[in-house]
């Protein structure tokens, strides 16, 4: 795909369709302080609108963020090491989940109106000498002492959203499923349980996530 900067608005104005509140990033970092701070949204004070104007006067150097959880009703699935954890997101996609590419694979966005689902945030690691370093996805990850295989992004936590570029490896993130007009046609997860559910279909190595 060729990217150009009328592409990269049409890509803001969709988020902001879906209710999603857009934040500028210097890389992977958010640009704003107090970027998690309901508060500030509600008041005005950040704004989906200053997020675009910011970043269209940065002359798209800005990567583009989503803020998770609450405020945009969505929870993103990132996942670090896809052999280990067997991951195949199709599953997901199938049942209306959103995805797109990360500099490691693929990563699932859901929507909730859940506060338990939107509020959990997890990480699972595990320590370097108990998983198979030649299913590492990066062999410089083999350096380091503990290994991030997942992790779940809800309330207070943000993510890298296409058509951004990795800080690092320089990998532009690009959707995998197209951006549907409305949020109630993202698949809609009502429960923790559900969200559970939902991991064990996309993952091969199901003993990770138990």
């Amino acid at each position: 795909m060729i990217y150009n900067n009328d592409l990269y608005i049409n890509f803001l104005q969709k988020y902001n369709k879906l209710g999603w509140k857009i934040l500028p990033l210097e890389g992977k970092k958010p640009y704003w302080k107090g970027w998690d701070e309901l508060e500030k949204w509600e008041s005005g004070e950040h704004s989906n609108d200053y997020a675009i104007a910011e970043i269209r006067m940065s002359r798209f150097k800005l990567n583009v963020g989503i803020v998770a959880g609450v405020l945009s009703k969505i929870i993103r699935i990132d996942v670090d090491q896809p052999k280990i954890l067997g991951w195949n997101p199709e599953p997901a996609i199938r049942k209306g989940a959103l995805a797109h590419t990360t500099s490691r694979g693929t990563a699932i966005i859901i929507r909730s109106e859940n506060p338990e689902v939107l509020a959990f945030s997890r990480k699972l690691v595990k320590k370097r000498e108990e998983i198979d370093e030649n299913l590492l996805y990066y062999p410089e990850d083999a350096e380091k002492e503990s290994i991030t295989i997942l992790e779940i992004l809800g309330n207070k936590r943000q993510f890298v959203a296409p058509s951004s570029i990795h800080p690092t490896k320089g990998i532009r993130f690009e959707w995998v499923t197209p951006l549907p007009d409305s949020p109630e046609d993202i698949l809609t997860i009502n429960s923790m349980e559900e969200l559970y559910s939902l991991l064990l279909d996309c993952c091969e190595n199901k003993g990770l996530v138990n």
